[in-house]
């Protein structure tokens, strides 16, 4: 459960990767030129009605242009979660925004044309 409230521990080493070895943008760092050179983020949340797969959206061009992931074991990162995140309402809604997130991102990786969706 700890992936639905953004905590990624994974120990005291720092480990290179091909994947994005679970980062989320709330602690996420990348070079400023790569944000822009990938397109940035996928659109997600809007007005409160999720249409897209934001940092997963991201972490995929990001992962299709070369570039590496890494996670720094020593780093010190502080999320405050307030407690209305910590609520049965609140989980069931992020796993439901997860769940049209991630069809988001099946949906666009079999890169469909506007004939598809007609």
């Amino acid at each position: 459960m700890n992936g639905w409230l953004s905590l990624n521990d994974l120990g005291n080493e720092t480990i290179i990767s091909e994947d994005d070895i679970g980062v989320f943008s709330c602690h996420q760092m990348l070079r400023k030129n790569v944000f822009f050179l990938s397109g940035g983020f996928n659109p997600e949340n809007t007005a409160g009605e999720w249409i897209g797969d934001g940092e997963t959206g991201l972490n995929i061009k990001i992962k299709n242009l070369g570039y590496k992931f890494a996670y720094v074991g020593n780093s010190v990162i502080e999320h405050m979660i307030p407690p209305s995140r910590m609520t049965q309402a609140y989980l069931n809604k992020r796993l439901a925004n997860q769940g049209n997130c991630d069809s988001y991102t099946y949906y666009w990786a079999e890169n469909p044309t506007s004939n598809k969706l007609l």
